[in-house]
């Protein structure tokens, strides 16, 4: 179960992305169906966050990335909730422009490999 010491260990616990305890952890509580969007989504921008910004490893980051979206793609408004984000990211990453392009392909990527049109 998601502890709240996860995301106090900082960036170690984003070493050996995206099989890490933790992290796997956070991915398994986002899963929750009794937690509801509201508890969701800052928990879901959180991580995102700290991938792009503690994870040293390109390869490691976009695993990461991609495993948090497919994550909550599997809530039962998965879709809604990734393309909620998508359109956030320049919030989300305020004066990071590699950061917004490179997340938003991602996004992409990743909803154009579950059922249905992308956007």
């Amino acid at each position: 179960m998601f502890s709240t010491g996860t995301f106090s260990r900082g960036p170690a616990w984003l070493i050996g992305m995206p099989r890490a305890p933790p992290f796997r952890e956070t991915l398994d509580w986002l899963t929750n169906e009794r937690i509801d969007e509201n508890g969701i989504i800052p928990i879901a921008i959180q991580t995102l966050r700290m991938i792009w910004r503690e994870t040293p490893l390109v390869h490691q980051r976009e695993g990461a990335t991609v495993a948090l979206f497919q994550t909550l793609l599997k809530r039962p408004s998965g879709r809604e909730l990734v393309q909620g984000i998508a359109g956030a990211l320049n919030r989300i990453f305020p004066l990071e422009p590699l950061a917004v392009a490179r997340c938003r392909e991602l996004i992409r990527q990743t909803l154009a490999g579950a059922t249905g049109p992308p956007f």
